[in-house]
């Protein structure tokens, strides 16, 4: 595959593919934070429990976001968010978003 120069990053020798590979991943919801301009403190509502989802609790966490709810049909994803901590797992978010109307919404 050829790419431009400015496109290619060297991959750190004490970083292995599997850490590198979640770069491009951190750096979005990085970027994302930025642009809503969220403060840490506040409350989060992470629709989605997927790879990018968990992803994006897990750095809101570390930073102190609280309470985190994390918004997911599949069962499985509800658990695994169980699991990292989140303070609300639910399934349907219209009625919960209509009594919280203060929660920032993060759309993934």
């Amino acid at each position: 595959m050829n790419v431009p120069d400015s496109q290619v990053y060297k991959i750190p020798d004490n970083l292995s593919y599997e850490r590198a590979s979640v770069t491009e991943p951190v750096a979005c919801i990085i970027h994302g934070l930025d642009i809503v301009n969220a403060k840490i403190g506040e409350s989060a509502l992470i629709l989605g429990a997927g790879f990018i989802g968990l992803t994006f609790f897990q750095i809101l966490k570390n930073m102190g976001y609280n309470p985190l709810i994390v918004a997911e049909l599949n069962e499985y994803r509800k658990n695994i968010a169980r699991e990292l901590g989140a303070d609300v797992v639910i399934g349907n978010i219209k009625n919960y978003v209509k009594e919280k109307r203060e929660i920032m919404v993060l759309i993934l």
